[in-house]
């Protein structure tokens, strides 16, 4: 910028809408309401108040739009015009948190809601995500976009408010920073000396990030409504200034006149390539990737359960259909009410379509749904617990729609590709590539019965196997089968083919721990080193089981100090370990501590509770 052109402020009138945090959803959409109703009427009835943003997210549409669908048309007329701008998010996400997919769902979704009101804003607008994704260019420039605004991530090394952000895989888009936030504006003056002193302590701010004579200042913040005097703020500081004019546009606007001010210097504008995650100039909040970590799983479930089972299998359940000439040709040509020759054909191609459509339906609720709980404030779980209670029935109602497609389309596909005569099991493979691995079936019963060679060779497992351990049955389990003339041979070999891999399998769920934290506020273990080492040990349960199995599941109470484990990490430890019994299962319940642990005490309390344990378990 040379010393003679004017700074030129780009006020952006907008609101930051979190759908649910620190209150439940309906308390806010109570509040979105009156705030819609309130900007619809001022952009009506003041043609001065040329533009509002509604925070680049569609969902606020819908929600209003459920209680106030009288104003559909009020607001699609406002968008045509091009003064209330909107989309092109379904909602504002996390960046982190959801999958790849979610974020190209989001946007499909947000558009195609937006569209059916008029223009959608093409901006990539992340004002308070936690974060900035290195991909994030590649996902909007793959929409057409051209331009995003972003602000949390950054650190000091980023020196301009104006750069191109590069994708790993070479998009970029121009991209703004707002270096002071979205809420940097959110009220303006209308006291002409005080609104003088608001701006140049706002300029004071901006302007060394800038590298045009544009600056952006947004209008609002979270939960905000508009200013009706802001066409009259805005005369009050171009009266008043001289190096300076306030314009009251847009975020396309502001970028059109930055990329326009960049001109022919566009390929020597700074680049910048990678993800924004630092905190040095904006929190970005980094304990919420796990705060309450159900939220996680839940949402990862979800996620595969919709891309890898529900939308594959079902298309290709459809596909399948159409292979097999359930829309037979010449169909088009009747009623599927006849009663000729393309009766039965046309009837079952007509159920097969009406399916596909009940199937797509499910699917874009599902995913709807699944979106609900992506927005920062919620897939983060730093929201109120009444908000997160809520998110439990989205999630629930996620699985339940996509398990129906999912299921239907299974056992559509099982029955087409099951040998005929007999009862068979189909196994399916979700992942991409060929694979071996357990799977569990519910084995038809005759007359309330399993089948006979099922049951003798459960009979057969059991007298060979029950009552000794893992390590035990290892050691022995050739000599125990090499004369075994019952049960049914098949079944028997399936299981001795399988053995290596059953008998080794050491899932977390065999031992649960509790108390570790007792044993690091002991003595022994305040060197950093030891400490560290011990809970690598602790952390890692398959080192855990191997210990306690090598002792197997000997009667009475089992004392191993230190070095007798035989392991450099439990040198400094020792267990008290005792057996219960249920039936002919066997489990094994026990103390860690340090080597002085007061023996005398803990085998009285261990043996009485192994006994106990025993006793409660078998009533």
């Amino acid at each position: 910028m040379t010393t003679s052109e004017k700074r030129t402020i780009i006020v952006v009138p907008e609101t930051h809408w979190d759908r649910e945090w620190y209150q439940p959803f309906e308390v806010f959409r109570a509040r979105l309401v009156r705030l819609v109703d309130r900007v619809l009427n001022l952009l009506d009835s003041n043609p001065e108040y040329k533009y509002y943003t509604l925070d680049g997210q569609s969902i606020v549409l819908e929600d209003y739009l459920e209680i106030r669908p009288d104003r559909r048309e009020d607001i699609a007329r406002l968008v045509r015009a091009g003064r209330l701008l909107i989309g092109p998010w379904y909602i504002l996400p996390d960046e982190f948190l959801p999958g790849g997919e979610s974020h190209i769902r989001n946007l499909q979704i947000g558009i195609a809601v937006a569209r059916q009101f008029g223009p959608v804003m093409m901006v990539g607008y992340l004002p308070d995500m936690f974060g900035q994704m290195a991909h994030m260019p590649a996902v909007l420039a793959g929409f057409g976009m051209e331009g995003a605004v972003m602000w949390r991530g950054p650190d000091k090394s980023l020196t301009s408010s104006e750069f191109f952000w590069r994708a790993p895989d070479g998009s970029e888009v121009l991209t703004a920073h707002m270096a002071m936030g979205y809420g940097i504006a959110s009220y303006l003056w209308p006291d002409r000396e005080r609104l003088l002193t608001q701006l140049q302590s706002l300029r004071q701010m901006l302007e060394p990030w800038a590298s045009t004579r544009y600056l952006l200042l947004p209008n609002g913040t979270d939960h905000t409504e508009p200013q009706p005097q802001l066409p009259a703020i805005l005369a009050t500081a171009n009266e008043a200034l001289d190096d300076a004019e306030l314009v009251h546009g847009t975020l396309p606007i502001y970028l059109e006149a930055v990329r326009r001010e960049m001109g022919d210097r566009s390929g020597s504008w700074l680049r910048w390539q990678g993800e924004f995650r630092s905190s040095e100039r904006a929190h970005v909040l980094p304990s919420v990737g796990s705060t309450r970590m159900w939220i996680k799983q839940d949402n990862q479930a979800c996620e595969d359960l919709l891309l890898r089972w529900a939308e594959p299998f079902s298309t290709w359940a459809h596909l399948l259909r159409r292979r097999e000439g359930r829309e037979p040709e010449g169909a088009e040509a009747h009623s599927w009410e006849s009663s000729g020759p393309w009766a039965a054909s046309l009837r079952q191609a007509g159920d097969d379509l009406e399916r596909a459509a009940a199937d797509a339906g499910s699917l874009r609720l599902a995913w709807r749904l699944l979106l609900q709980n992506q927005p920062h404030d919620s897939i983060c779980g730093c929201s109120t617990d009444e908000v997160h209670d809520e998110m439990r029935v989205r999630f629930r109602r996620c699985r339940r729609l996509a398990e129906a497609v999912r299921d239907d389309a299974l056992a559509y596909l099982a029955e087409a590709g099951a040998p005929t005569g007999g009862a068979h099991v189909v196994v399916f493979n979700p992942l991409s590539a060929a694979r071996t691995d357990y799977c569990t079936a519910r084995v038809p019963v005759e007359d309330g019965q399993e089948p006979v060679a099922l049951e003798e060779t459960r009979r057969v497992l059991n007298e060979r196997l029950c009552g000794r351990s893992l390590g035990e049955i290892r050691a022995t389990l050739e000599e125990r089968f090499k004369d075994v003339y019952e049960g049914d041979a098949r079944l028997i070999k399936l299981f001795l083919d399988h053995s290596e891999a059953l008998l080794h399998a050491s899932p977390p769920e065999q031992i649960h721990l509790e108390g570790t934290a007792n044993i690091l506020r002991q003595p022994e273990f305040r060197d950093q080193q030891k400490v560290s080492a011990l809970i690598d040990f602790l952390e890692e349960k398959k080192s855990l089981v191997e210990v306690i199995s090598a002792k197997g599941f000997q009667e009475g109470i089992v004392i191993t100090i230190g070095k007798e484990t035989d392991r450099d990490e439990t040198k400094n430890l020792s267990m008290v370990t005792s057996t219960y019994q249920v039936g002919d299962l066997k489990g094994t319940i026990g103390v860690i501590g340090p080597t002085r642990m007061p023996y005398s005490k803990l085998v009285s309390i261990v043996d009485y509770t192994a006994q106990l344990l025993t006793e409660i378990l078998s009533e």
